[in-house]
């Protein structure tokens, strides 16, 4: 139940808990979590992970559209967290290593980053940073 009206449908931007109650049920993630924290396919359906941890490597479903009928991209999965990197409050620190996200084709998003951040796989949990938009 919301205590108040969400200042936004998106999470992009905020962690107020409307906001999160919302955005989490509107927009999905590359990936979702069990009680262990082990990553389980949503719009990626398969994901690698390089040795070093520098490049991470997603693989998107094909078919999603958006609510406009336009197809679900790795442009797509680039803009949102290369946004969440920017403006998240936590998105900020969660994305800090990332260099860059590379879209060699429409169905897949490489994720390059400076240093390796064990934690980022683990770290896309649906009512944090990921929430945003599709991306991880």
């Amino acid at each position: 139940m919301l205590t108040s009206e969400p200042t936004a449908l998106v999470a992009a931007t905020t962690v107020v808990t409307p906001a999160l109650s919302v955005s989490e049920k509107v927009t999905e993630g590359l990936l979702q979590y069990d009680f262990n924290l082990t990553p389980k396919s949503v719009l990626a359906t398969d994901w690698t992970i390089a040795p070093g941890g520098l490049t991470y490597t997603f693989k998107l479903r094909p078919g999603v559209k958006w609510h406009d009928g336009r197809d679900f991209t790795s442009a797509d999965v680039a803009f949102s967290l290369l946004l969440l990197k920017r403006m998240h409050p936590q998105g900020r620190s969660t994305f800090a290593n990332l260099a860059e996200v590379q879209t060699p084709d429409p169905p897949t998003a490489v994720l390059r980053l400076e240093r390796p951040a064990p934690y980022l796989i683990r770290a896309g949990r649906q009512r944090d940073t990921y929430s945003a938009a599709p991306c991880l």
